[in-house]
């Protein structure tokens, strides 16, 4: 009964010697977990700082150009208006010049059919 009960003693005693172990393997388990949470954290935090700041930056540079824009559009606007009162006025000079070609050639072609009846 004695070999029985020191058996016994040994089986308990490796049982509780394996828990121990297991338990403490699990502990270092988390604790690595732990650690790799918290840089992941840290990186996330990283980024989403990043990112505002890149928000920020993007925000700043589009009030920029629509602030440009903006002061650019009158000027546009007005070298329209002025690129289409040149043409008109282009346009109205280049018919009184074509509409008197064409009354002089008129009178040359009335004084030739006149001279030509003279001949006649």
């Amino acid at each position: 009964m004695n070999g029985t009960v020191i058996a016994a003693t040994i089986v308990v005693a490796l049982a509780v010697l394996w828990l121990v172990l297991q338990s403490l393997q699990g502990r270092q388990k988390n604790e690595a977990m732990e650690s790799q949470m918290n840089e992941l954290r840290r990186d996330l935090q990283t980024i989403a700082n990043s990112q505002a700041k890149t928000t920020g930056q993007l925000e700043t540079i589009a009030n920029s150009v629509a602030h440009r824009l903006d002061s650019f559009t009158p000027t546009l606007q007005e070298a329209i208006k002025n690129s289409a009162q040149i043409t008109g006025q282009l346009t109205s000079d280049a018919q009184t010049r074509m509409a008197g070609e064409l009354k002089n050639a008129r009178e040359q072609i009335s004084e030739i059919q006149r001279q030509l009846g003279g001949l006649q």
